[in-house]
């Protein structure tokens, strides 16, 4: 099975991967292809290591794995690669549904599900951004002492 995972939210890539390897790999064999659509001159050193991590652990596992880079839009590069492709399924790793990076995510997520010519997946993750880690509860903080100095 040819599968494409798009890289959509970097911490939680490897999510994706191994949501792949346990549901396809007893059944055929699996081809995966990582894609990152980079904004126009944008450098992402931490897209890079997620993918350089998602790419060994599939060869830890012998999962034949190509790993393509383009640049625009997100949405019309993933549709656009699955077409050329011929993949079978998109599965998109993202954050989990009660965090705030699943918010700006949901509207990829929503225009790959409608223009796809395949059947996506989404794979909510473990990891929330490093601002939400220190952000959310730095401000529930300040919430509560606010309301204990009323």
């Amino acid at each position: 099975m040819r599968i494409l995972i798009p890289l959509v939210d970097s911490s939680n890539l490897l999510a994706a991967v191994r949501y792949a390897m346990r549901e396809h790999r007893i059944a055929e064999p699996l081809e995966v292809h990582l894609l990152h659509v980079r904004p126009r001159f944008s450098l992402s050193r931490r897209a890079d290591r997620a993918l350089q991590s998602a790419r060994a652990l599939l060869e830890r596992f012998h999962v034949p794995c190509t790993v393509h880079l383009a640049t625009g839009d997100r949405t019309r590069g993933i549709i656009d690669l699955a077409r050329r492709l011929g993949v079978e399924r998109i599965i998109l790793g993202t954050a989990p549904q009660w965090s705030a990076t699943r918010l700006a995510e949901d509207s990829l997520i929503r225009k790959v599900m409608d223009n796809a010519p395949v059947r996506v997946s989404v794979v909510p993750g473990r990891s929330v951004s490093p601002l939400e880690r220190c952000a959310l509860p730095a401000g529930v903080a300040a919430l509560a002492a606010l309301l204990l100095t009323e």
